[in-house]
């Protein structure tokens, strides 16, 4: 459900989150990305308590009842849409400031930190979530360095 915000987020801060980065209005920018980290974080928490106490009941009732899965496996997957959702976000603001070298040192920071784990936890389906959630976890704090990083000089340059 939570991948369903991604779009309407997109819409609504995009073009914000842009202008900020273009202007070199580097406190809106910092707001806004304060203020986006925020909702995730609370989305996230949601997410957790929900998938904890509703997924297993959700699961069973989506994929019927041979399907089980634990609680806090649900919970740990959908504390990692909410982080997904934040990678999204903060690398379309890279798209569209025309940095896309920067793109993919944030989603390539989140593959090595996903393979990494895959290769180290034992437990397939914990393995699975923790490399989707801390991969996403970590392009996206890539990414946000990467937008906050950003100079106004470089920014207008690389679209000039």
């Amino acid at each position: 459900m939570p991948l369903f915000l991604v779009v309407p987020l997109q819409s609504a801060l995009l073009p914000a989150l842009t202008a900020a980065l273009h202007s070199g209005d580097r406190t809106t920018l910092h707001r806004l990305m304060r203020n986006l980290a925020l909702g995730l974080a609370v989305l996230a928490a949601l997410a957790f308590g929900l998938g904890y106490l509703a997924g297993p009941w959700l699961v069973g009732l989506v994929f019927g009842p041979n399907y089980v899965l634990p609680g806090a496996h649900v919970a740990l997957l959908a504390v990692g849409v909410a982080a997904y959702i934040g990678l999204v976000l903060v690398t379309q603001v890279l798209v569209a400031s025309v940095r896309h070298r920067l793109v993919a040192w944030s989603w390539l920071s989140g593959l090595v930190v996903g393979a990494i784990v895959l290769a180290l936890v034992p437990d397939l389906l914990l393995r699975a979530e923790l490399a989707f959630l801390l991969g996403s976890t970590t392009g996206w704090l890539v990414g946000t360095a990467l937008v906050l990083g950003e100079r106004r000089e470089r920014v207008l340059q690389s679209v000039a």
